[in-house]
């Protein structure tokens, strides 16, 4: 039997032996993929290789909606072939792939951005990448190497650079949007602190997150040549940090179910927040098959704080469209946590959906005393007016709350006599503190659906009082008309200096377009105020020419707090009717300023569109715990705050700053158009 000596002994030779092999029978010259136990790499080894020559790692973005990860990668190193031919290194491009990294953003817990994998984490997928071709290959100084990332991965980059600088000789950071920043106070991976999350990946399976950051990692990596490169042109918001976001690039297209479109995106420390969303989806006019369906969802992680599916109209009549209203009450814990706005077309639908309007989302820190009252076990059929069918109770102690709700009705395919109608409203005891009605749809085009979103302020005193969500189907209708999905009711505490404004001194007919007519108006004094509106328009029955449309807007002072457009309905199944729910927040400073509501008619509309119900515009004084738009920031304003801070960093070390950031002139939010300048520090570097 071989003695250990031995074995150790004949395992070096024939490992010398593999490496003399391999380094000499190597392709050069060309780029490689990879085959690994963990997913794939390109590997470019050029002409002029020799045991002392550098490896460069070049870390992709996020892929393109139809576009091939491996392929994003090879095109990456394209790029990087010249570079390598003339300074001998060796150029790695590792594959991210959807299914083990989380590619698309959506899954993973941001996947290889924060350095996750399924099987092993994206760091250690390097370093075994790295393992393979060093040992057969390119042995560089103490096994360090220079890395770069774009975007998504540079995002990567930076949050290797934090966790392994002990391995780096140099790094170039490329328009990432988002970094890890020197904050004892912020988790990973946006920051220094300790983290424990529970997430999952596309496909279901869990993902247990628990990281200590060293923050050593930071001090060691101001000892290092770093370099943030940003193009001066790469000027869009990034998704924010605060609580309410509007998303400027959003997707076009919705994707196709099962797989959600991420919308919106933000990130809240922990605590317990009201989140409410507002989407508008449209699907192409004319466009067949029908009726085409889609469904929103508000997920904070991967918790569902609200979901709910629609029907998007008839085919034939234009441009249809929906509103989804979200809300609801969650609470965010262990770090930074997302929430996220996502939506999906209805399974087998080939109907292009687009995203119109800037889908909006919005959060507020609240107290233990606000609740949220979900109801699985609904009523199946909804009772004949003139009873109502209690949905949802909720008991209060006294107080003032701001109290929503959401409830999705649908009526039985193909049901007859049409047009059905249903109204739904929230009670505080005896006292309606929203009430709205709505058409159902026209006969013949599937399950038809409509949701009501409903707003008030409930005040409650003396005793504790039940809260309640009541639904009926409209006089002498002998329709089936269901409660679909989970309704949803939401109460906050609130102060006195929440006002509810309501008018049934209401315009008869909205104005012509471009002029817009006032419904509502409120003056406040300077403040923070979450606030949010409702009304109700209907076109006279038969009217044409159709499709009638119509545009509300909430405004406070000049600035729009939100706003959309949506289609009536088709000519010929009765009084055709939408709700428009709106909310945003405002920030009104120095003076007082106005509040309104305001409604307008599509351009060029001859249709005679009525207001109809008791408008509605409530107002919430919210304070600093709502996240405001000051804090968004672009690529580079991000990217300037995190040297600036690991520049502060490295002087309390009492060291000279070797971290940088530097501006490429007509370059926007494209590799190409870096890859020059990230060669030529590279460059710099390796002839030190």
């Amino acid at each position: 039997m071989l003695s250990k000596r031995y074995a150790i002994e004949i395992f070096l030779f024939l490992g010398i032996i593999f490496l003399t092999i391999f380094s000499s029978c190597a392709p050069k010259g060309e780029i490689l993929q990879q085959d690994h136990e963990h997913g794939t790499y390109h590997l470019y080894v050029p002409e002029n290789y020799s045991p002392d020559s550098d490896v460069v790692v070049i870390v992709h973005g996020m892929p393109g909606s139809n576009e091939n990860v491996a392929e994003r990668a090879e095109r990456y190193i394209n790029r990087w072939t010249d570079f390598s031919d003339t300074t001998g290194a060796v150029i790695i491009a590792p594959v991210f792939d959807q299914e083990n990294y989380a590619s698309d953003g959506g899954s993973g817990f941001g996947g290889y951005r924060g350095l996750y994998g399924r099987n092993v984490g994206a760091d250690e997928f390097v370093h075994q990448i790295l393992e393979e071709v060093d040992t057969g290959l390119a042995p560089t100084s103490e096994d360090r190497f220079y890395l770069y990332g774009f975007s998504a991965g540079g995002q990567f980059t930076n949050r290797y650079l934090v966790r392994h600088p002990d391995r780096l000789l140099g790094v170039v950071v490329g328009a990432a949007g988002r970094y890890a920043f020197p904050d004892e106070e912020t988790s990973w991976h946006y920051g220094m602190g300790s983290i424990q999350h529970q997430s999952e990946w596309h496909d279901g399976e869990p993902l247990e997150v628990d990281i200590t950051p060293d923050p050593q990692g930071w001090v060691q990596a101001t000892q290092l040549p770093v370099t943030v490169v940003v193009g001066e042109q790469d000027r869009p918001p990034q998704p924010c940090r605060q609580a309410h976001c509007e998303e400027f690039s959003r997707p076009n297209d919705i994707a196709q179910s099962p797989e959600y479109t991420t919308i919106l995106n933000q990130s809240v420390p922990p605590g317990r927040y009201f989140v409410a969303a507002n989407v508008v989806l449209s699907d192409t006019e004319d466009a067949d098959p029908f009726p085409a369906t889609a469904r929103c969802t508000i997920f904070n992680g991967n918790e569902v704080v609200d979901s709910f599916a629609l029907q998007m109209g008839e085919s034939g009549s234009g441009a249809e469209s929906v509103v989804f209203s979200l809300q609801g009450i969650t609470t965010t814990t262990g770090g930074m946590t997302q929430l996220s706005l996502g939506c999906r077309k209805g399974s087998n639908d080939t109907t292009e959906i687009s995203v119109r309007e800037s889908p909006k989302l919005t959060a507020i820190e609240v107290g233990q005393d606000a609740f949220v009252s979900e109801s699985a076990d609904r009523p199946d059929d909804i009772s004949q007016s003139p009873h109502y069918t209690t949905v949802l109770n909720e008991s209060v102690p006294p107080g003032r709350y701001l109290v929503t709700a959401n409830v999705v009705l649908s009526d039985e395919e193909d049901a007859d006599p049409f047009p059905a109608t249903a109204r739904c409203t929230i009670l505080s005891g005896n006292e309606v503190v929203d009430s709205i009605a709505l058409q159902m749809g026209e006969s013949g085009s599937g399950t038809e659906s409509t949701s009501f979103s409903l707003y008030g302020i409930a005040a409650v005193s003396d005793d504790p009082s039940e809260l309640s969500l009541m639904c009926r189907k409209g006089s002498n209708d002998t329709t089936q008309i269901r409660v679909r999905e989970s309704p949803k009711l939401t109460a906050i505490n609130v102060g006195q200096d929440a006002f509810v404004t309501e008018s049934s001194d209401r315009p008869d007919d909205i104005a012509q377009s471009p002029n817009y007519t006032t419904v509502l108006n409120q003056t406040v004094q300077p403040g923070r105020y979450l606030v949010a509106a409702n009304v109700v328009l209907s076109d006279d029955e038969d009217a044409d020419p159709f499709p009638a449309t119509a545009s509300c807007t909430m405004i406070s002072g000049d600035d729009v707090l939100d706003s959309y457009a949506l289609q009536m309905g088709e000519s010929g199944s009765g009084n055709e009717s939408v709700a428009f729910p709106l909310h945003g927040i405002a920030t009104i400073s120095d003076h007082p300023a106005e509040l309104s509501l305001m409604c307008r008619k599509g351009s060029n509309d001859t249709t005679q569109i009525r207001v109809r119900e008791n408008p509605k515009l409530i107002a919430v004084s919210v304070g600093n715990d709502a996240f405001g738009e000051e804090n968004r920031s672009t690529r580079l304003e991000i990217g300037e705050k995190w040297v600036s801070d690991m520049q502060e960093l490295e002087r309390s070390e009492g060291r000279t700053s070797t971290i940088s950031l530097q501006l490429v002139p007509g370059v926007g939010h494209n590799p190409a158009g870096l890859t020059d300048e990230v060669q030529e520090i590279f460059r710099t570097l390796m002839e030190e």
